[in-house]
């Protein structure tokens, strides 16, 4: 069964695992079933981009130099991109051929931002969770029919 494990290191891993221990089982699970978990990665972390670059925001409005105005996240909205570090540094990459990371490639403050900082400082503005969430069913689809075309099941 396929599913997503999400850490408080923002790091967000695709595993497929098989109910039963049978290596062979194991072994018969072809490219096909990689390429699903690879595929599903990527369109995950692109969702994750995509909601943190696009959308209109409640959240304070900074005036910068230049004329430039952003307006930020309110708390419970996903972040708001502003220099775009954020967003860039979301990578996602294939550990075996049955695991995937997605992964802010260690930005601090993407943790901060996810699930808010204990003393209060900033408060949670889901962006990692929330994605993941809304990608699972397409995780569970993608592998479901890469192992019926590859006669596994």
């Amino acid at each position: 069964m396929p599913s997503y494990n999400f850490t408080n290191r923002n790091i967000v891993s695709i595993h497929v695992t098989v109910e039963s221990h049978n290596r062979e089982l194991i072994n018969k699970m072809g490219s096909g079933v990689s390429k699903a978990v690879d595929r599903t990665a990527n369109i995950t972390r692109r969702a994750m981009q995509m909601l943190i670059i696009g959308g209109a925001r409640t959240g304070r409005i900074y005036f910068r130099r230049g004329g430039n105005v952003h307006q930020a996240s309110a708390p419970g909205e996903p972040p708001k991109k502003d220099i775009g570090q954020l967003a860039n540094q979301i990578q996602n990459f294939m550990v075996d051929p049955l695991n995937a990371i997605i992964d802010t490639m260690n930005n601090e403050f993407a943790a901060a931002l996810e699930l808010g900082r204990a003393d209060g400082s900033i408060l949670p503005r889901p962006f990692f969770q929330k994605t993941v969430l809304k990608n699972q069913s397409t995780l569970e689809t993608e592998v479901q029919k890469a192992i019926r075309e590859e006669g596994i099941v």
